[in-house]
């Protein structure tokens, strides 16, 4: 039996070559990283209004019982875009879900509720629940309120990245029952562009939502 006995260089270029080797399967895996988040990122903003409304023929009125916004991210803009659907006449009541954000009064529905009262809304129009404080129980509060007023159909609002976790907490919550959920993210929201993977927020964003979502696979 014969022994190859390598020279140091040999033994140096061997190395090389396997850290070279490693260095090309871990670039492999990070692009494999990227792609698989690029594309997940382009599931998140799901969009059920804007194909229900390109079909409508009364111009969109009265599409469902009720918009549900949702706090959290940027609340203020969620809320401005579940005023312009309601003035729209999409729906004849909204629901403001959110408890405070640092455990402190008011709550983020209450807030949200004084923004929609100074663009015009009528208060007996408005309804809330000032006491979730994640998304599982901003559905599982919000769907009290669906339940006791018999909406059966209800418009979601929420961030573009944050939609499709919201829309499976809300349709976990109220299984077994007939509820059509519409989805209807915000669409003009600076932390969620067309072009998110440009920007560290953005990463952080689609990561963040994937454990979410992965936590809701697992644990629901």
């Amino acid at each position: 039996m014969k022994y190859i006995l390598l020279t140091p260089s040999a033994r140096q270029e061997q190395h090389l070559a396997l850290v070279n080797l490693l260095c090309v399967y871990l670039r492999l895996q990070c692009i494999i990283a990227i792609l698989f988040f690029m594309a997940f990122g382009s599931l998140l903003g799901v969009n059920d209004l804007k194909e229900i409304c390109d079909k409508s023929t009364n111009n969109c009125q009265n599409v469902a019982d009720a918009i549900v916004v949702v706090s959290g991210g940027n609340t203020s803009l969620r809320t401005k875009h579940g005023i312009d659907l309601y003035k729209k006449g999409l729906a004849k009541k909204i629901i403001f879900s959110g408890a405070a954000a640092y455990r402190m009064p008011p709550s983020n529905a209450k807030q949200m509720k004084e923004q929609a009262l100074k663009s015009g809304i009528k208060a007996d129009d408005i309804l809330m629940d000032e006491f979730s404080t994640n998304t599982h129980e901003n559905a599982q509060f919000s769907s009290d309120i669906i339940r006791r007023n018999n909406f059966q159909k209800i418009i979601l609002v929420t961030s573009g990245y944050h939609q499709l976790r919201t829309n499976f907490e809300f349709k976990k919550t109220l299984k077994g029952n007939y509820f059509q959920i519409i989805n209807a993210p915000v669409e003009d929201d600076p932390d969620w562009t067309g072009i998110w993977w440009l920007k560290p927020r953005g990463w952080y964003l689609v990561i963040s939502e994937f454990a979410g979502i992965v936590k809701f696979l697992l644990w629901s």
